[in-house]
């Protein structure tokens, strides 16, 4: 029986194999995009993963601290005290392990061995533990640990490799491009992390018990910041455990009195409200709208599909009768239709598959991450593939044969009319298809939109024809190579600062202090640098707040939105306490950004005080430069910077590359939403061709009848459009609304946004009106141009 199931499904593909295929590849099309989204998310979700022991790996939290820099006290912090390690491994043997580690994003990263330099990725400051901890394993080394001494430096295989080919690393020497003044060593090697990990590419170790940490201080307390990962004995609840420290913990530290645990599982997707410096962070609100999206393809693909059955039914309701007349059960019908609905969907996951498998090279790059169609063969991912078959199954089989259940085959025998029910139910379908179309373009252009509005914001300053440098621990020499490059001719201002594009010095709280109030302090961005700072960036002062008096040896600027959060009236007696005895205000600038659209702009204070430049702070050399043949401009600042720095490289970063590196997450986004957008229009096209095509083929013999009668091809046009414009006209007033709310959502994201126009809204629905009616139109022409002789001889 099944066989003969099978073959009768084969032959009903066969006989109408243009709207056969045309159903199966848009299927197939609309499936395999939605696999692609569904392995994407599923790799990140599944991030760190794949560390052995993972169930029993945490990252420990401060949860009552009065040290969250910049935070309230009720935000989680991962920052920790570094000496806070040992007493957690000392006084809870429930700990396997522990390690502290910290990741230093520098914005050179360079290292120098046997008079060469080579660019690492990451570095990660952590102990001999860390190895254990993750299991990684150790290749090679010298002594019993990794690390042997404070100056030891652990290298991952691929960077050995890459470095020292196939010469044996240990006991070589390391020297950082930005601190020269520290001798390493290497002393093991380790293989490579695993691919999917929130360490930000870390393939370079240092010793956490030989390396500088720095201070932070907060509230008068000052501490080495670290964060920390442990492991915990198998078998040990970390829920009575975290009950254990929390009770015991307040007379064995001073600073954290409260922790929690976090799973190394959970750290990639889920610290939005967690300070972190260290670990890379995944956006779940992106995953979850690709999630969205792959939901609204699928629906849009088994809504052409649905369609091609329900009209495979309505050709085939002769069959149904006769079958009916000799004795058929429903449940013989139900099992016929659906060993063809079984058939097809097969056909259309088999070729599904292989889309996926040649787009997947595509996918990597478009969403900026690997992984690979065996990922799919995974647990979750498989049984999910397997579920979502057998429901797209069932649902194609069983949504066509509601109309079954009505049919009266006595009255269809005398030349009574097909159930209308099935048209009814194409019609909703159709509609739901059409509100997701026109509900994408929608968002499609305000993704876009505000994309570009993002990137053409007006940062308050003239990005234009600036590049800068970092000069790492040369920053002393950085007054010497201001002084020799404004002596080239292409140089219109040059100007030192501690922070630039995306990257501010310091933060610290300002009090809105006069003679005889003090009110609360407020959290500034703060940027030292010299006298041409302004005048480089083209950042306007605000005479109307500036002091008229000489400039002098130190002085602040404040931005108006600092003005705005103090509530000053005016800057008189208003002083910046700290940092070298407090500094008078001198005057306002108007607000400018060194971040993106998605914030606000922050209270900013920009100091001027020389003294600066005699600290080891890393600095910036920015340079403004007029119009001219830019690869010679560049050649003659390197000759300067080889004159003045002779001991390493001069790498610079344009300041509109930067910024436009600064959206890149926003760019992915919009060029994936715009990629499954146009999946998604194809397979409404589709859709929309298979129908008026079905449809042309069940009206042939009306429409002959209504021409040998007296019909106009306009006559004809209205009979077969008419039902497709009600359609696009519903889907508008639904999608419209919802549209509207899902952008308003998303667009709260931003601080500074675009504006929901009407006319997008307008546009979306004029086109979905204007495209239908074009395809439908010109289908029915073809069928409208038929001889009415060969349509009547239609069936």
């Amino acid at each position: 029986m099944f066989l003969h199931y099978l073959k009768t499904a084969l032959r009903s593909l066969q006989r109408n194999k243009f709207y056969s295929v045309l159903s199966i590849v848009g299927f197939a099309v609309g499936f395999a995009v939605c696999i692609i989204i569904g392995l994407y998310a599923y790799s990140e979700f599944t991030v760190d993963t794949g560390f052995k022991d993972h169930g029993r790996i945490y990252r420990v939290l401060d949860t009552k601290s009065n040290f969250i820099w910049g935070e309230s006290k009720e935000t989680m912090s991962a920052v920790m005290d570094f000496n806070f390690g040992k007493t957690l491994k000392d006084n809870y043997p429930e700990i396997e392990a522990i390690a502290p580690y910290k990741i230093i994003d520098l914005e050179e990263k360079s290292i120098i061995t046997e008079g060469n330099v080579y660019k690492i990725r990451n570095h990660i400051t952590t102990s001999n533990e860390m190895f254990d901890l993750l299991s990684l394993n150790v290749l090679s080394q010298e002594g019993e640990k990794p690390f042997v001494s404070n100056n030891s430096v652990v290298l991952t295989e691929s960077l050995a490799e890459r470095i020292f080919g196939n010469e044996n690393p240990l006991g070589k020497p390391v020297v950082f491009a930005w601190f020269k003044d520290f001798d390493l060593k290497v002393s093991a090697i380790v293989e490579d992390m695993p691919p999917d990990n929130s360490f930000n590419d870390i393939d370079f170790f240092l010793n956490s018990d030989g390396q500088l940490l720095g201070e932070m201080s907060n509230h008068g307390v000052s501490i080495k910041p670290a964060n920390f990962y442990l492991k915990l004995k198998e078998g040990v609840n970390p829920g009575q455990f975290i009950e254990k420290v929390n009770r015991t913990l307040p007379g064995l530290h001073k600073i954290h009195q409260e922790i929690a645990l976090q799973k190394i599982s959970d750290i990639y997707m889920h610290s939005d409200n967690i300070k972190d410096s260290c670990n890379a962070k995944g956006n779940p609100k992106l995953i979850y709208l690709f999630i969205s999206v792959a939901g609204l393809i699928l629906i849009l693909s088994l809504i052409n599909f649905i369609n091609y059955s329900i009209a495979q039914h309505q050709a085939q309701i002769k069959n149904i009768g006769i079958r009916k007349t000799n004795g058929a059960a429903l449940q013989n019908i139900f099992r016929y239709f659906m060993s063809e609905s079984f058939v097809g969907i097969t056909i259309a996951t088999v070729t599904s598959l292989s889309i996926v498998a040649l787009l997947i090279p595509f996918s990597n790059q478009l969403l900026n991450k690997e992984f690979g169609i065996s990922l799919l063969f995974q647990p979750i991912p498989f049984s999910l593939f397997i579920a979502a078959f057998a429901i797209i199954v069932l649902l194609n089989t069983i949504l066509p044969q509601v109309g079954l259940l009505k049919f009266d085959l006595a009255r269809y025998l005398k030349g009574g009319y097909y159930n209308k029910g099935k048209t009814h139910t194409a019609g909703v379908l159709s509609i739901l298809q059409f509100s997701i179309a026109i509900a994408l373009f929608v968002s499609l252009v305000f993704i876009n939109k505000q994309i570009k509005f993002a990137k053409n914001y007006n940062l308050g300053f003239q990005k234009e024809n600036i590049l800068y440098i970092s000069l790492g621990e040369n920053s002393k020499l950085g007054t010497t190579l201001k002084s020799e490059v404004n002596r080239l001719p292409f140089v219109k201002k040059s100007t030192l600062s501690n922070g630039t594009l995306g990257t501010v010095g310091v933060r610290a709280g300002v009090s809105s202090q006069s003679k005889h109030i003090e009110k609360e302090r407020i959290i500034h961005d703060i940027l030292f640098a010299d006298y041409d700072f302004f005048e480089t960036y083209g950042i306007e002062i605000d005479q109307k707040w500036t002091k008229t008096n000489e400039i002098k040896d130190r002085m602040c600027f404040v931005n108006e939105t600092a003005v705005r959060e103090h509530s000053w009236e005016s800057i008189d007696n208003k002083r910046f306490d700290g940092f070298k005895g407090g500094y008078d205000i001198t005057g306002v600038v108007k607000d400018f950004k060194f971040s993106t659209a998605h914030t606000l702009t922050k209270p900013t204070s920009v100091i001027f005080d020389e003294r600066i430049f005699e600290t080891p702070e890393n600095f910036y050399l920015s340079i403004r430069l007029s119009d001219g043949i830019l690869s010679d401009q560049i050649a003659q600042l390197k000759k300067i910077w080889g004159t003045v720095i002779t001991d390493r490289p001069m790498e610079l970063t344009f300041l509109d590359e930067q910024l436009n590196a600064m959206y890149a997450k926003d760019g992915q986004l919009g060029k994936a939403i715009s990629s499954f957008s146009i999946v998604a229009f194809i397979l409404v096209m589709l859709g929309i061709l298979g129908q008026v095509f079905q449809i042309c083929v069940n009206k042939t013999k009306e429409i002959g009848i209504r021409k040998v009668n007296g019909a106009t091809l306009l006559n004809i046009f209205k009979i077969i459009n008419y039902r497709f414009v009600t359609w696009v006209l519903t889907a508008f007033i639904i999608a419209s609304p919802i549209a509207y709310k899902l952008m308003q959502k998303w667009l709260g994201n931003f601080a500074y946004k675009t504006t929901l126009d009407w006319w997008v809204f307008a546009l979306a629905g004029v086109g979905a009106f204007v495209f239908v009616l074009t395809i439908v139109t010109l289908q029915s022409w073809n069928t409208a141009r038929q001889n009415p002789v060969e349509a009547l001889r239609h069936e």
